[in-house]
């Protein structure tokens, strides 16, 4: 049962809310580092970062004007105004690094783990430029994540034991 949970938390809808006149405003392409993550505004907050860095483990992948449903993989990400509108949706996806572990916080984050820990994800495979699941039969016991935009598709395998 932890698998499926550690294995939809990567690929799972998620809800974070932030004041939109934050000075770490996010454009499609930008990656992201949460230092806390609530659906209230005040409670989450994020930093830019280049996409390179471990901690990034989001990408902006769309933007919209307004209160925007994403896709069913993706992260909703919504800049609120100060009279607590929603002004755009952010459309996040993971930003992991192939052969490096993770783990879900309990606040629904997803962040660089050490792979000899109980409840980490291990990324076995990232490839750029194609959505395409079928990509992971290649390992035994991995579990493929795809997105359309941007196409990226992960081959993870779950750690439960450390």
């Amino acid at each position: 049962m932890v698998a499926v949970v550690l294995l939809a938390a990567v690929a799972a809808v998620g809800l974070f809310a932030v004041r939109s006149a934050d000075q770490n405003s996010l454009d499609v392409g930008d990656c992201v580092f949460f230092e806390s993550a609530s659906t209230t505004a005040a409670e989450t907050e994020h930093e830019k970062r280049d996409c390179s860095d471990d901690d990034a483990t989001y990408e902006v992948a769309t933007k919209q004007d307004g209160d925007v449903q994403c896709g069913d993989d993706y992260f909703s990400y919504t800049l609120v105004g100060e009279d607590d509108t929603v002004e755009s949706t952010l459309c996040l996806i993971p930003n992991m690094v192939k052969d490096s572990c993770y783990l879900l916080e309990d606040d629904g984050r997803i962040v660089p783990g050490v792979c000899s820990q109980p409840d980490t994800v291990t990324v076995v495979e990232r490839v750029d430029g194609q959505d395409d699941e079928s990509l992971c039969n290649q390992f035994d016991a991995a579990f493929p994540i795809a997105f359309s935009e941007p196409q990226r598709t992960y081959c993870i395998e779950v750690n439960l034991t450390g």
